[in-house]
């Protein structure tokens, strides 16, 4: 049913006055599945400004492959790059780099933790490995909660913390070690949930308090109404932060989510829970007996794809990416890097196939987020996201331009009205681009996936969906703009030049010709696929307010379905 929308923008609508969207926010993790190379050409157009390496995974799980154990951090052979390796790709791509340390393996032996840190350290800040990329983040450890034993491990990690940033800290100050003049960011994992943080904070001394720089966040759900569910906790967890920092003489710490997408199912990973489900029923079932890779258990494919549709993928993993990246940038987020560049799991951004890339529908949505909204503040959300809205919209601003996305829920709204004061006056052209996702009929061969004719594919299918960007042309009609949404969680970034300089930038990276906006629009210019445009004083078509307000990242919001048939 077409809806208005009634939108709220400008500076008193920042979210965070003093705070606008940097480049450090447009990061992506490499996790070394893949080679470097993949990751650096299906990277290269998205305008990363921070690369977080490695994975977790590896970081903390594999000591035969990572960790002070190697000169480089990275067993030489593997092949795969070292930090050394890293930091001079950083270097050459112009961004900043953010290195996980490992922690766990050192729970019970602090002292030799103390001694390979200071060995690193030495070579780091001597210039061993290299000049240093701006900013150099060291990532003390990943997911505590995942990589630490019992019921202290939010404690174990604290103290292994403790002595990470004491020896970071040191080292920087001693121009012995620090012979190149080095300058590196501490990054701590905060809790995953508060009691966990109170626990971490415990363990660390004043000295590591006033020394840590920024506190790291990962969050990966289901859907994207499931997003919002840790952010209160979230704040409560910097502010404490915050508070015991500049008590220990330090300062605010910054929020670094650096690592964030969708959750990304593994077979593996299922396969575990299918065995553990059949065994509540008394059915045993033996790993051995699943066929992973030919796909003919047909109980278990049917258990997988399951799994798969309780999780956003498809066009809605773009709706996911957009909500998160919007959510995290209203809770304060300095810096970000998603995860799935270099993955072959559901939630993958993208893929090489036969040497051939492929951009997935969460990939395409990146791209827009991360080439239009630096320098941007992002606009205050009514509430939290809910699908059953038809649209939700997302503001991000500064002084030359407002881009602003305008998204589908659940259910397609068809015509959508958006009114904005300052058309033609303060906004004076604006720029429409359309993101939908297309399954390849033959993807099953395309991505080397087996199929089982007894089984019904089509969640996984989603998860390789292509993003698809086109061209609209907006309606224009005195103080409103309107575009189409008909399909599930469609998407409609449209990008308004304030200034000339503002619809330069837009124009670079937004596709066709910009649209001239003037304060009375006397004539509607319609997409050919958008509803009529009638006039609101026709007596065959009636308004009514409706209380379905997009939030989520919709700013300032007043929603009512119009033009309703009686």
């Amino acid at each position: 049913m077409p809806v208005e929308i009634r939108y709220e923008s400008g500076t008193s609508e920042y979210a965070l006055p003093d705070e606008s969207i940097s480049s450090l926010s447009f990061g992506a993790r490499y996790v070394s599945y893949d080679g470097v190379d993949r990751f650096v050409d299906q990277s290269n157009d998205l305008n990363l400004g921070m690369i977080v390496w490695p994975g977790g995974t590896l970081a903390e799980g594999r000591d035969d492959r990572f960790g002070f154990e190697f000169d480089r951090l990275y067993d030489p052979a593997t092949g795969k790059p070292d930090i050394a390796d890293m930091m001079a790709i950083a270097v050459e791509q112009g961004t900043g780099l953010s290195v996980v340390l490992p922690t766990a393996r050192y729970a019970d032996d602090l002292e030799t933790l103390r001694e390979e840190m200071q060995d690193f350290l030495g070579d780091l800040l001597g210039g061993a490995f290299g000049p240093l990329p701006e900013p150099m983040i060291l990532e003390i450890g990943s997911e505590y909660f995942a990589n630490f034993d019992g019921a202290d491990r939010a404690s174990d990690y604290g103290a292994v913390a403790d002595l990470m940033v004491t020896e970071i800290a040191w080292a920087l100050a001693d121009p012995s070690v620090n012979t190149t003049g080095a300058d590196v960011t501490i990054a701590v994992q905060a809790g995953k949930t508060l009691a966990d943080d109170i626990a971490i904070r415990d363990e660390l001394s004043n000295e590591a308090l006033a020394h840590v720089d920024m506190i790291v966040h990962h969050r990966f759900a289901y859907q994207p109404q499931g997003i919002d569910a840790r952010i209160d906790e979230l704040h409560q967890i910097v502010e404490a932060w915050g508070q015991d920092a500049t008590g220990a003489g330090g300062v605010d710490p910054e929020l670094f989510v650096s690592a964030w997408n969708t959750v990304t199912l593994t077979r593996n990973e299922a396969l575990t829970d299918y065995i553990a489900e059949e065994a509540s029923q008394g059915i045993h079932v033996d790993r051995s007996d699943v066929d992973l890779d030919g796909r003919t258990t047909t109980d278990f494919e049917r258990f997988w794809q399951d799994r798969l549709d309780e999780a956003a993928y498809g066009q809605e993993h773009a709706a996911y990416i957009l909500e998160s990246f919007a959510s995290y940038a209203e809770a304060g987020m300095d810096a970000g890097a998603v995860y799935g560049i270099d993955t072959v799991h559901p939630g993958h951004l993208s893929w090489r196939e036969d040497g051939e890339d492929y951009s997935f529908a969460g990939a395409e949505m990146l791209k827009m987020i991360y080439e239009s909204v630096g320098g941007t503040h992002v606009l205050r959300s009514d509430g939290p996201y809910d699908p059953n809205d038809p649209v939700t919209l997302y503001g991000f601003e500064n002084d030359d331009k407002l881009v602003l996305f305008v998204a589908a829920g659940d259910h397609a709204p068809g015509n959508v009205t958006i009114e904005l004061d300052g058309l033609g006056t303060e906004y004076r052209s604006v720029w429409a681009e359309k993101l939908t996702s297309e399954t390849p009929e033959d993807w099953m061969a395309v991505f080397g996936i087996a199929d089982n004719p007894q089984v019904d594919e089509s969640a996984e299918a989603q998860a390789y969906a292509l993003g698809v960007r086109d061209v609209v042309t907006p309606g224009v009609r005195p103080g409103a703009i309107e575009v189409s949404l008909t399909g599930e969680h469609d998407i409609i970034r449209l990008s308004f030049g304030k200034t000339d300089a503002g619809a330069a930038e837009i124009a670079g990276w937004s596709g066709g010709e910009g649209t001239e906006l003037h304060a009375s629009a006397p004539l509607p210019v319609t997409d050919p696929g958008s509803l009529p445009v009638y006039d609101d004083d026709d007596d065959d078509f009636h308004a009514f307010l409706a209380g379905a307000g997009g939030g989520g990242g919709g700013i300032g919001l007043m929603l009512a379905m119009l033009f309703f048939f009686l």
